[in-house]
Parts: C-alpha cells; sequence; structure tokens
C-alpha cells in the first residue's frame, strides 16, 4: 500500500531527526495518519478532511503576523483545523474513516505549529474511496405473503412474528389452515402433534359431524323427518306427550279434512230425507 509522506526537506533536519507525518490509505473506507516526533520539543500537526472549515480561529497572539522562514516564509499562521499534538519524543495515530457508499474524499495534512518555523511544512493530500454500501438482504423476513390470517394475524408480509393462539380463530378449518401454511406450528396450534390444529374448536360446517343431527351440540333438536317421526321411546317428562313433527301434522291435517268432507255429506242426504218426507204428507 502506497503510503504518503511528509518530511523536512532535505537539508534542514536536526541531528536529533526532524518532525514527519505519514498517510496510509486502507483498501477502502479510510486512512491512518501516523505523526511522529523525535526532536526534544512539542508540535501541532493539523489535518483536514474534504476541505472543512476551521474549527478554531488563530490563536490572538498569532493574529495578523506572518511565518517569517522556511518553505511558508511570508504565509499568514491562519486558523486550525483538527490538531495532533505530539510531545517531544512521541507519535500519534489518527485513523480517519468514512462511510461506506460515500464515494471518494480527499485528506490534507501540515505541521505549522512548533518552535522552528523553518520546520514548518505546507498541506499535503492524499484521495481515499469509500467502500461499496452492502445491499440489504432482499425480504429480510419476509414470507411474500400480505394480508391478515383468520383471527387477526398479519401474513408476515411485513417481516414481524404475530404470535396466535386457539382463541384467535372462530372455528378448527381456520386454525387448520395456518397450520398448514408452516409445518413447524411457531404458534403451538398442535401441542399433540397429531397434525390436527386445535381440536376443541367447533367445525366450520353446518353440523358438528357427530351424526346425531343435533346441529348446535346442546343436544334439545327435535326429531326431524329423517328420523322417521320417532324418538327413542320416552315421554316428554312435562306433558307426557310426544313432540309433533312434521309428518304426523300432515296427517292429523288430511284427517281433520277427511273428516270435515265427511260430517259435510252426512248433514246433506239428512236434509234430504227431512225434505222428503215433508213432501210425503
Amino acid at each position: 500500500m502506497h503510503a504518503a509522506a511528509l518530511v523536512l526537506p532535505a537539508g534542514a533536519a536536526l541531528a536529533d531527526g526532524a518532525p514527519s507525518a505519514t498517510a496510509t490509505p486502507a483498501d477502502c473506507g479510510g486512512v491512518e495518519l501516523a505523526f511522529t516526533n523525535p526532536t526534544d520539543w512539542a508540535w501541532t500537526f493539523d489535518y483536514r478532511v474534504d476541505g472543512e472549515e476551521p474549527s478554531a480561529p488563530v490563536e490572538p497572539e498569532l493574529d495578523g503576523l506572518t511565518i517569517e522562514e522556511g518553505p511558508l516564509a511570508g504565509q499568514p499562521f491562519g486558523p486550525l483545523y483538527q490538531t495532533v499534538d505530539v510531545p517531544a519524543g512521541g507519535s500519534e495515530t489518527v485513523p480517519v474513516e468514512f462511510e461506506d457508499g460515500s464515494g471518494g474524499h480527499t485528506v490534507e495534512y501540515r505541521l505549522v505549529r512548533g518552535p522552528e518555523q523553518h520546520m514548518f511544512l505546507d498541506w499535503q493530500s492524499v484521495t481515499v474511496s469509500a467502500c461499496e454500501a452492502e445491499e440489504e438482504p432482499p425480504g429480510d423476513g419476509d414470507d411474500g405473503q400480505d394480508g391478515e390470517q383468520p383471527g387477526g394475524g398479519d401474513g408476515g408480509g411485513d417481516g414481524d412474528f404475530q404470535d396466535l393462539d386457539c382463541s384467535d380463530f372462530a372455528t378448527q378449518e381456520e386454525a387448520q389452515a395456518v397450520l398448514e401454511q408452516d409445518a413447524s406450528d411457531p404458534h403451538d396450534l398442535d401441542r399433540d402433534g397429531d397434525g390436527v390444529a386445535c381440536e376443541t374448536l367447533p367445525g366450520g360446517g353446518t353440523g358438528d359431524g357427530d351424526g346425531d343431527g343435533d346441529s348446535d351440540g346442546d343436544g334439545d333438536d327435535k326429531p326431524t323427518p329423517a328420523d322417521g317421526g320417532q324418538d327413542d321411546g320416552d315421554t316428554d317428562a312435562a306433558g307426557g306427550s310426544l313432540p309433533v313433527t312434521g309428518a304426523a301434522l300432515g296427517g292429523l291435517v288430511t284427517a281433520a279434512a277427511v273428516a270435515v268432507g265427511g260430517g259435510g255429506a252426512a248433514m246433506y242426504f239428512s236434509r234430504r230425507r227431512k225434505a222428503a218426507a215433508g213432501s210425503d204428507e
């Protein structure tokens, strides 16, 4: 990896060495700035990123003054950006990192404060590319279903799991449909593991499937014509009479009609006889 170095110009180094700075870019995403001070005095390095604004104005004691010697002679001291103080005989390392997908960046660094102006160094720069942004995995917990499950549960289109209980369903068929969507049974609808969800719930059909003709399960339904109009031979506990079925009622109506017709015919012949007897007299 190529490293950009900031060193004292030839001929200006002291016997114990000169301050230096090195910028080492990573493959992507950042750069590492290393500041070294082998001298017997403290020095202040400075750096900035993408031409940022100064963080502090020039020191009051240096305001309006210019550098008198060295490569920066004639330039004003100017404000500072992000300073790094390095003590005598010490070193400092500063990582500069960038957000993924943020593109290219420019990092500049210099040496502009210290006891010897002839050792000051102007801005050096290095260009750094941010890493590519990682793409979010498609779906991210979305099972591709939209809408609500029976009982008000979400079908999972938004990736949020909503636990369901048997009490959330109106019929066993609704609970069974949810169980069949995921055989792992995350809602624990099939606790005995026999493949049937919420066995205590009523069925979704018109009957309860037990063949006794009781549609609501309370056992008080009356016999129907399909039962032949008969019950089990026990009389009604309240009045001792059998329940009237549809077939029996039809028979009673027919018998009544025949009786009325027969009575009418009898009255007709009785009047004829009376009329005939009157005419003979």
